[in-house]
């Protein structure tokens, strides 16, 4: 009997699997608004690709959390801090290094004191400066968007933050820690990932029906 449940299984596990991702396709390609809020970031399950403890309090800012997330159009990022905020004009400044894969530019979002963001190229783009959308919340939320045309319209991108003295003499805290791996982040690849769970749950199927029609025949 449990023989000849196993293909009905696998048929079914495998169609749930596929609707949980199909699922979950709609719900990543949602609309991030860069307002402050991480509330849309958590209503699209969005998970921070790492996290610090309160381990570098230096009297500005101390890097908490890091979330990053790119569509076809925008990288969209945000970081947590632990600070007192509004901070004192002038204090602080945060970096977000963008390293697009195999290009010999690389990129800072920089953002000072709610009043401004830009960014800054380096390498092949050096002195390239361009206004970002971003967007500060009193929970020491910050939110940027960065639209991929600006560095190129890469599919693969590493990241790297790090918070600075307003004379960028003193590196206050950075994520993740030197000796680790920068963050990577691939472009969400919705229109190739369903296909393919359509194609499995279709192959399922298919054996399915093969291994009973044999079955039947013996």
């Amino acid at each position: 009997m449990t023989r000849k449940l196993a293909p009905i299984i696998l048929i079914v596990l495998t169609g749930m699997l596929a609707l949980a991702f199909s699922t979950l396709l709609v719900e990543a390609e949602g609309t991030i608004v860069v307002d402050g809020s991480l509330s849309d970031w958590e209503d699209l399950g969005i998970s921070p690709l790492g996290t610090d403890p309160d381990d570098q309090w230096a009297g500005y800012a101390d890097l908490l959390k890091f979330w990053a997330y790119m569509d076809n159009e925008n990288l969209f990022l945000a970081i947590q801090v632990d600070w007192d905020y509004p901070v004192e004009y002038g204090l602080v400044i945060f970096s977000i290094m963008i390293t697009p894969e195999n290009s010999s530019s690389w990129y800072e979002a920089i953002w000072g004191n709610y009043s401004y963001a830009i960014l800054l190229g380096h390498g092949e783009a050096h002195g390239e400066v361009q206004n970002i959308t971003s967007a500060a919340g009193w929970d020491g939320v910050l939110e940027f968007s960065v639209p991929l045309s600006l560095t190129g319209n890469p599919k693969v991108v590493t990241l790297e933050v790090d918070s600075y003295s307003s004379d960028w003499m003193y590196n206050i805290d950075m994520m993740p820690a030197p000796w680790e791996e920068p963050y990577k982040i691939p472009e969400f690849l919705s229109a190739i990932i369903l296909p393919l769970f359509m194609i499995l749950t279709l192959l399922a199927v298919v054996f399915a029906k093969k291994k009973l029609l044999n079955k039947t025949q013996t």
